[in-house]
């Protein structure tokens, strides 16, 4: 399972085998400060300190890589247990995707938008489309 997270477009996306199954708004005022595009992959285990996707279970351990010329010393896992995430995801999706997560899953944290140039045009086209709809999982 792989997961983007866009602070800039303030969504959330979820896919599996690189089929959209789900997506959610971000409450912008609730995320961490947050700069550059950080890769985690997580592991087997769980930390000591409650997820915050679900407060009534234990934050899963995650390994973090910089990406796109951010330094090691910006790439956390702490990023993951910022108490005020579960502002930031609807309290029934975040507890959704905790239910969904197993080792391996990957998730790109960046703060930019989740858009590519167009070889051929000079718009920018979305990586993943969306309506402006509610959060499904």
């Amino acid at each position: 399972m792989g997961i983007l997270v866009s602070l800039h477009d303030q969504r959330l996306y979820v896919l599996r085998d690189g089929v959209l199954i789900g997506e959610s708004r971000l409450e912008a005022k609730a995320l961490p400060a947050f700069e550059g595009t950080t890769l985690f992959v997580m592991q087997q285990g769980y930390s000591d300190v409650p997820s915050p996707l679900d407060a009534h279970q234990r934050l899963h351990k995650w390994t973090a890589y910089p990406l796109l010329g951010q330094s090691a010393g910006n790439a956390s896992p702490d990023l993951l247990a910022t108490p005020s995430l579960p502002m930031a995801l609807p309290p029934e999706f975040a507890e959704q995707l905790y239910k969904a997560l197993v080792p391996g899953t990957t998730l790109l944290v960046t703060s930019l938008p989740a858009v590519r140039p167009v070889a051929d045009e000079q718009n920018l086209q979305p990586v993943l489309e969306s309506d402006a709809g509610g959060s499904t999982l």
